[in-house]
């Protein structure tokens, strides 16, 4: 029997029918929810995870399906033979942190870059290309940053700029990367296909163009990695370049503007 519910315990009612699955199942990282009823079979469920492209957010490219199933394999038998429970939040992040954890484990093989756009990858100026400069500024001990991007055209012309504060960031190598993403989405939004994004840190620059990933910032270089490299990416083109920060002026004004209003309006508590 369940030792969650009393029902009767099968292979498909741990892994779907179980109310406990289900809930874990509602959390999936798809645009549609998995068919967890006894309508389908379980390569029908297998066969449509398969399909459904993980949601940028998440931070990885495999198949969270038989991550989840395996979780909520081993969550039933820690409950059962350690009497250890787990929310189904916690279980649901416990897949995708182990899916990241092997994705980061693999070897870069020449089949799996075939998989991605080559065309994003190209490194001489476009007639219709966008640029914007992208600068962070982090104020550490409380962990706030401000991230500002500045979009201009082929003319150096201004087309737009932003920004945004942002809390619980844990490093100014971080803040940087969070930055660049946010304007990816800028632009994708902006409906902007040819991109040149120009940043003052070199070892952000290197690490998102060589597509390497580093354990503090995994689930952002994954946003980024998706958004800019993909095959189904909403880039034609897109490439990354590395800039002295004499020259990224107004993104670095910006940031810190941004920063400096967002401590006066949230100001920390005296301790």
């Amino acid at each position: 029997m369940c030792i969650r519910y009393g029902d009767s315990e099968s292979i498909a009612h741990i892994l779907f029918h179980c109310p406990f699955a289900k809930e874990v199942w509602e959390f999936g990282p798809w645009e549609h929810s998995l068919d967890t009823s006894t309508q389908s079979s379980f390569f029908e469920k297998l066969q449509f995870s398969k399909h459904q492209p993980p949601l940028p957010p998440y931070g990885f490219t495999g198949n969270a399906f038989p991550w989840i199933c395996w979780t909520l394999w081993t969550s039933r038998n820690q409950l059962i033979f350690e009497n250890r429970s787990q929310s189904a939040t916690e279980a649901f992040s416990k897949a995708l942190g182990s899916l990241k954890e092997w994705e980061a484990a693999q070897p870069t093989t020449q089949e799996s870059k075939q998989n991605y756009s080559p065309r994003c990858h190209a490194s001489t100026e476009n007639s219709m290309e966008i640029s914007y400069n992208t600068d962070a500024s982090w104020k550490g001990g409380i962990q706030s940053a401000g991230l500002a991007w500045i979009f201009t055209d082929p003319a150096s012309k201004e087309l737009h700029r932003g920004s945004a504060a942002q809390d619980f960031v844990s490093s100014p190598c971080m803040a940087e990367a969070l930055a660049i993403r946010e304007a990816l989405l800028q632009a994708a939004t902006l409906n902007y296909r040819h991109i040149c994004v120009k940043s003052d840190s070199q070892v952000l620059v290197y690490t998102i163009s060589t597509r390497r990933r580093s354990m503090e910032l995994f689930g952002v270089l994954a946003d980024i990695d998706d958004l800019a490299f993909l095959a189904f990416s909403l880039f034609l083109s897109c490439r990354f370049l590395f800039i002295l920060w004499a020259f990224n002026g107004l993104a670095d004004g910006l940031a810190k503007n941004c920063l400096a209003t967002h401590l006066i309006s949230n100001p920390s508590p005296v301790t």
